[in-house]
């Protein structure tokens, strides 16, 4: 989406509501919103009105993790509101570079290392008592069979190859058992992705050091976290994925073929989810023609 409005503008005002005086005002050239950083030390995020309810989202995801250990460092709030309907943040400016700009060129034992600490964090995240965790509770069995009933369209959609979505169907059918329907709901941010993560260079390396964006959060069942690192850095390879799943607190016994089909159920069912972006396997479109096929590329345990 591209913004129908003068943001600049928008944030002058914001600033000027607060007394704030001028700096640089720099706007990120990624995301899907319009996102400033402000002088060195702070950030101003705005979003569509259509779109507000994302903002209390990560306000109240925030207000949360910033109560809570983390081995990481997220964005204090600063203030927020809505300035001539478009709702905004004004947040701190976590230290770091995108792991992004940074991935293609990690050592091997580099990737590995980041690896462990995303499965600390999560893991870390993950423990958060649910008695505190902020009020975005979804009805997980309703939203499991919502996107059951949406996944062929919605991957087909997204130019996935038709062998794959024929499959689909029996794929869910058969193994839709295994997805648990009593969980026990954690803080799904599902931003263990390399566009949300921050790192600094070490002396052993880059380190996971921040984490940011954390509109799209939701309440719900733990594994549904693993998919993007998982998919993004392990890319088929079982040793780093080990590394991301012992990190999180799986032992060898655990990581079976229920383990296996669930991840996969659950890739397929992502809200976000488009496996020509997702997976980052060479020419992975041309080694697969089944789910099942899919399954044993990507969870390789």
């Amino acid at each position: 989406m591209v913004m129908k409005r003068d943001t600049y503008s928008i944030v002058n005002k914001i600033l000027d509501k607060y007394s704030l005086p001028q700096q640089t005002l720099t706007k990120f050239e990624t995301g899907t919103t319009d996102v400033f950083a402000y002088g060195e030390d702070l950030v101003i995020k705005t979003y569509f009105p259509e779109e507000a309810d994302e903002r209390l989202i990560e306000v109240a995801v925030l207000k949360h993790l910033n109560q809570c250990p983390l081995p990481i460092r997220v964005p204090s709030i600063v203030n927020h509101g809505v300035m001539e309907d478009v709702p905004y943040l004004i947040m701190t400016r976590v230290p770091g570079y995108n792991l992004d700009d940074y991935r293609k060129g990690l050592t091997y034992d580099n990737m590995r290392k980041l690896l462990v600490q995303i499965g600390e964090t999560m893991k870390n995240v993950h423990q958060i008592p649910k008695e505190t965790l902020p009020d975005i509770y979804l009805e997980w069995s309703v939203f499991m069979t919502q996107q059951m009933d949406n996944c062929v369209a919605h991957h087909r959609k997204l130019g996935l190859k038709e062998e794959l979505l024929r499959d689909i169907p029996s794929y869910i059918e058969k193994y839709k058992h295994l997805l648990p329907t009593d969980i026990q709901p954690v803080l799904l941010t599902g931003e263990y992705t390399p566009f949300n993560l921050l790192v600094e260079q070490q002396v052993d390396g880059v380190s996971l050091t921040g984490m940011i964006d954390f509109a799209d959060c939701m309440v719900g069942f733990h594994e549904y976290d693993l998919l993007g690192p998982a998919v993004f850095f392990a890319c088929g390879n079982p040793e780093l994925l080990q590394d991301l799943l012992f990190a999180y607190g799986y032992t060898q016994d655990k990581l079976d073929e229920p383990l296996r089909k669930r991840l996969m159920l659950l890739l397929l069912l992502h809200r976000y989810s488009d496996l020509n972006v997702l997976i980052q396997i060479e020419n992975w479109q041309e080694k697969v023609s089944s789910v099942e096929e899919l399954e044993h590329l990507l969870w390789c345990f």
